[in-house]
């Protein structure tokens, strides 16, 4: 997916090494927001399940 993004972007840009860095580096922002956003959500989720589950005080 980042690559076609990638491919994406440096086809609609042309030959700009500036401004295809830029794509890079917004592109590489993206993916580690989703991995960060992921990563929170699988906090929330089993904390979630473990306060249903066991009964511990839903703190978040």
């Amino acid at each position: 997916m980042l690559i076609k993004i990638k491919r994406l972007h440096a086809k609609s840009v042309g030959n700009s090494p500036f401004q295809n860095g830029n794509y890079i580096i917004y592109d590489l922002i993206l993916f580690i927001n989703f991995i960060f956003i992921k990563i929170l959500f699988s906090i929330f989720l089993l904390h979630f399940y473990l306060s249903t589950s066991y009964n511990y005080p839903f703190i978040l």
